[in-house]
């Protein structure tokens, strides 16, 4: 369910469960046959947009590729259809790799992947059954430099795959959670097996601190009218420090409150 003003609700396909026990209240659960999460068309971009994907995740494979949240690419006959998301990618780039991208079906592809040979430079591997923050952001600059991927809030060190950006081109299909799907949905790859939780579309570039926010915090809806706000914050005083929070909420109507 989409708890943002744009009420984009997803569509729960195959034997998808929600309420299974989530990083942050419930999640929905994926078995890597036939389970995904059908989102629409809720946010067009082409190779010069800004956009970023985040999502909770805690897989049962990291061996393979799983996409996590993907804007699904057409069949053989949309070759220019745009694709992008975010995915495990254990099999080309290592054990417990994530890779962001972007790519213009079956023509040109930008993809960055962790580096999990190198886990000495703060990079982290994903492993099976534990809860992890993951995102991918694009700066709309053509350029794998304004691709990024961070775990965890911490900006990960990659590797570039694919030739790079080609023709640009803004046609396309819809997004999903927890599969590629084709335009038909009659064929789905690299389909994700376990949890997913907060799984996010945004039309802009989340800085380092925006990222680290949504790993340290949440603000997730439990019933029709009440929320729940938590903060992880590391690094704060404990020795007699005040800390202020404030929330702001903006209804459909352009109300503002706050407190």
């Amino acid at each position: 369910r989409d708890l943002s003003r744009w009420g984009k609700n997803g569509t729960l396909v195959g034997g998808a469960k929600y309420n299974i026990s989530g990083a942050y209240g419930s999640a929905v659960q994926f078995d890597g046959v036939d389970d995904y999460i059908r989102v629409g068309q809720v946010l067009q971009i082409n190779s010069s947009y800004t956009f970023s994907l985040s999502a909770w995740i805690n897989t049962n494979s990291n061996t393979t590729l799983q996409r996590i949240i993907y804007l699904g690419s057409g069949d053989s006959v949309e070759a220019n259809n745009l694709t992008a998301g975010l995915m495990v990618d254990g099999t080309t780039q290592g054990k417990g790799s994530i890779a962001f991208q972007l790519a213009k079906a079956q023509i040109w592809t930008a993809r960055i992947a962790t580096n999990v040979s190198n886990l000495s430079a703060g990079n982290i591997a994903i492993n099976v059954g534990q809860w992890y923050h993951v995102a991918g952001t694009y700066d709309g600059s053509r350029t794998f430099g304004g691709l990024k991927i961070y775990i965890n809030g911490i900006q990960q060190n990659t590797n570039t795959v694919g030739g790079g950006f080609g023709a640009n081109d803004v046609k396309q299909n819809s997004w999903f959670i927890g599969t590629e799907g084709k335009s038909d949905e009659n064929a789905l790859y690299q389909n994700y097996s376990g949890l997913i939780d907060e799984a996010q579309i945004w039309n802009s570039t989340l800085s380092d601190s925006d990222i680290q926010q949504l790993y340290y915090s949440n603000l997730y809806k439990y019933m029709n009218d009440s929320w729940q706000f938590v903060s992880n914050q590391q690094n704060l005083s404990t020795n007699g420090a005040t800390y202020t929070y404030r929330a702001i909420a903006t209804d459909t109507a352009g109300d503002i409150n706050t407190t």
